[in-house]
């Protein structure tokens, strides 16, 4: 069974790779057709996905509890609470900080996702912001940051308002996940 998984992984690595080539020369992001923009950025969303591990990214930004209660309590626990969750949080990223190659057809996915951002078309700037969002999620900490970096390149003054509106619903949508740092906040 572990051959028969391991020999399909391989195939559709190889395969993805084949697709992201051929799906590149047909310039769907170019195309007059909303619907084939839209499947377009989902399709290389897809194919970006199985380049990387599915794993959920243990550095991103964990939100304190849902009930007022339980977070009114904890603040009251005081600053001894807080050194231990500090404690505990760099003993975690070291331990997280398994470095993996990451591929190069994930910088022209993510590449690909960025101009989709920027597309005219809410629908399809939408989608683009979803697979950020989920690429962004299996990417290590430093590369992940230059994705958000990336994202904010989109509010520059040369820019339109659809590229506006997509770095929008893309840092929404990294928010939603927990991708976006409070380091990184205070640079917006």
């Amino acid at each position: 069974m572990f051959l028969l998984t391991y020999s399909l992984e391989i195939i559709i690595l190889t395969g993805a790779s084949t697709v992201l080539e051929c799906f590149d020369n047909l310039k769907l992001s170019e195309s007059n057709q909303t619907l084939l923009r839209k499947l377009g950025v989902k399709l290389v969303q897809r194919l970006g996905l199985t380049f990387l591990k599915p794993k959920v990214a243990k550095w991103r930004y964990q939100r304190g509890f849902r009930s007022l209660a339980a977070n009114l309590q904890f603040s009251a626990g005081g600053a001894v609470a807080q050194k231990k969750i500090n404690a505990t949080a760099v003993t975690e990223e070291e331990n997280e900080e398994e470095e993996y190659d990451i591929p190069g057809e994930v910088e022209h996915v993510v590449e690909q996702l960025l101009i989709g951002l920027k597309d005219k078309d809410t629908i399809v700037r939408w989608s683009a912001a979803k697979g950020i969002g989920r690429l962004t999620g299996r990417l290590p900490k430093e590369l992940a940051d230059d994705v958000v970096g990336s994202v904010l390149e989109c509010f520059s003054f040369q820019e339109t308002d659809n590229s506006w509106h997509g770095g929008c619903l893309a840092l929404a949508e990294l928010g939603r996940r927990g991708l976006l740092l409070p380091s990184r906040l205070s640079e917006g």
